[in-house]
């Protein structure tokens, strides 16, 4: 009697012991350090949206790794068990293969109890039918639409704490800027409180020229993608003090600059929605026009940016929560102003990520 099944000594049981068991654990093997190394990569490059990308991106690696280990504890021992007893010796591991080839029926069998530790959501679900817990739901409060302004002093202090004063209808003063904004029904109390203070925020940093000369410095005269008739639209092309559609968005903040002064910037509108993806905001690109007329410019539009809800981390109060909003807010306003990037690039190949990172840094960024 072969102390190895006679089968696997056959052409077609190798094949299948290497088609069915060595290659399904190694391309699990491979995939997850694969996923790993991707996410860690991810997580050390500057990109939009990394910080909240990487807590989803970690909870998703953590979840598959569980799921993963479950299948290559059992499988991995059976298939090298396999491999050496036909290569090596016919008693290799000849003990242990029967434990372990035993237990490959547990791998189905547990799957599901693994699936479900792995959902925090659904255990504390569970957990409070078990143990009878009464789980008490409080309803968000949700404000009526209102427009605010926000007024930001000539020698505002960027590091200062953010107060309730700086929304105020006072007459403005040489040198301020007014931003005019709008939040739509739809937030909770907290959502509004962080979404007011990212706009304080773009008011004090929008029209920094060091945040724009730092663009520049980094991206020249490349990187610049706009909507369909956008350049056509402003009316720069005849303009000498103009030199291309990378030098748009300077005009565009020139235009805003001087509209802010006077009170007369378009109002920002900013909107609700709720996805479960990662999503963070979205803009309509070219919704509001820069346009030249010579000697003088006109505005048309408004600003419309819509913020996900789901990924809206309201209860962190830390600056640095507030300035990533607040960066994504811009990041939107400039494809309502036109700009644009290709489709899920948010890589330093485009102006507007670019601006983007500059506005973050408050001007010191570099790659």
């Amino acid at each position: 009697m072969c102390s190895v099944p006679c089968y696997l000594t056959t052409y077609w049981g190798v094949f299948d012991l290497l088609f069915n068991v060595i290659f399904p654990v190694c391309t699990i093997v491979i995939a997850n350090l694969a996923l790993i190394a991707r996410v860690i990569y991810q997580k050390s490059i500057v990109v939009r949206r990394t910080r909240i990308d990487w807590r989803r991106q970690r909870k998703m690696t953590l979840q598959l790794g569980i799921i993963s280990t479950l299948y290559l504890v059992i499988w991995l021992p059976v298939g090298i068990g396999l491999l050496g007893q036909i290569y090596i010796s016919s008693t290799f591991f000849l003990d242990q293969i029967d434990i372990f080839s035993f237990l490959t029926y547990l791998v189905p069998l547990l799957l599901p109890f693994v699936c479900l530790i792995s959902m925090p959501g659904l255990m504390k679900k569970l957990k409070a039918i078990l143990f009878r817990r009464q789980i008490m739901a409080v309803a968000p409060k949700i404000d009526e639409n209102y427009e605010q302004s926000i007024i930001i002093p000539v020698n505002y202090n960027s590091n200062q704490s953010f107060s309730p004063s700086l929304f105020d209808d006072n007459q403005l003063l040489p040198g301020q800027s007014r931003i005019d904004y709008k939040i739509h029904q739809g937030f909770t109390l907290n959502e509004e409180i962080l979404i007011k203070n990212a706009l304080e925020i773009i008011a004090n940093r929008l029209f920094k020229p060091e945040i724009l000369q730092n663009m520049y410095n980094i991206c020249g005269t490349s990187g610049e993608l706009l909507g369909a008739r956008v350049w056509s639209r402003s009316q720069l092309g005849n303009d000498k003090n103009y030199h291309g559609m990378y030098d748009l968005l300077r005009f565009q903040l020139m235009c805003l600059k001087i509209k802010s002064e006077n009170d007369q910037c378009p109002t920002i509108h900013i909107y609700p929605m709720y996805e479960k993806n990662e999503t963070q905001a979205e803009g309509t690109v070219g919704c509001i026009s820069c346009i030249s007329h010579g000697s003088t410019f006109s505005i048309e539009g408004n600003f419309q940016v819509k913020l996900n809800r789901y990924n809206l981390d309201a209860l962190n109060k830390n600056v640095e929560n507030l300035v990533y909003w607040a960066g994504t807010i811009v990041h939107e306003m400039l494809h309502n102003l036109g700009h644009k990037h290709k489709n899920n690039d948010y890589s330093n190949q485009w102006q507007i990520n670019i601006f983007e990172n500059c506005f973050i840094y408050n001007g010191n960024y570099s790659i």
